[in-house]
C-alpha cells in the first residue's frame, strides 16, 4: 500500500523514512525505500536484488523483539502488515504503477517464526481486471511455509 499512496503524491513528494532498526546484510535481498509510517516502524523490509517483472517478486524481513507475542513467538499482525505492503506493490506494478487500496485479505497460518528468523515473502498476480487486482503470498522461514495470504485491490478511479 506504501507505494500505491505514493502514486497519488507523486514519486517525489514522500521522502522515505529512516527504520528505528539499521538495515543487515541479507545476501540476496536489498533495504525497501518505506514511506509508510507505519511500515517504516516495523522495518527495516527487503526487497531481492534479482531482476524480476514486478508482479512476481520476493521481499523479506528480519524478526526482532518488536515482531513477537508475550510468547515470543512472531505476531500474526506483523504478518499482514508485512502482507500488506508487499503484496501492494504487486498490485501496484501489475497496474502499472496506478493507485491501489486493499478491499480485502485473507491470511491464513500454518506455522510460525521467532526472533532472528529470517520471513520470505513470495508474491503474485492470480488476476487482474480494469478494476480490481487479485494478488497471493506464502510466507516462508528457510523451507517452511509458516502463511498464506490473499488479497483484493481496487484500483482508484475504476469502475
Amino acid at each position: 500500500m506504501t507505494e500505491a499512496r505514493d502514486a497519488l503524491k507523486g514519486d517525489n513528494e514522500r521522502p522515505a523514512l529512516p527504520c528505528p532498526r539499521p538495515d543487515q546484510d541479507l545476501g540476496g535481498f536489498k533495504p525497501m525505500e518505506l514511506r509508510d509510517p507505519f511500515e517504516a516502524f516495523v522495518g527495516p523490509l527487503y526487497s531481492e536484488v534479482a531482476e524480476n517483472d514486478g508482479i512476481v517478486r520476493k521481499e523479506a524481513f528480519v524478526v526482532d523483539d518488536r515482531h513477537v507475542d508475550a510468547d515470543g513467538k512472531l505476531h500474526p499482525g506483523m504478518v499482514m502488515t508485512f502482507a500488506d505492503a508487499i503484496v501492494g506493490g504487486t498490485a501496484w506494478n501489475a497496474t502499472k504503477r496506478r493507485p491501489c487500496v486493499t478491499l480485502s485479505m485473507q491470511t491464513s497460518f500454518t506455522g510460525t517464526a521467532k526472533e532472528g528468523d529470517l520471513v520470505v515473502g513470495h508474491t503474485r498476480l492470480t488476476r487482474k481486471t480494469r478494476a480490481v487486482v487479485f494478488c497471493a503470498a506464502d510466507f516462508f522461514v528457510g523451507d517452511e511455509l509458516i502463511c498464506q495470504s490473499t488479497s483484493l485491490w481496487k484500483v482508484l478511479g475504476e469502475h
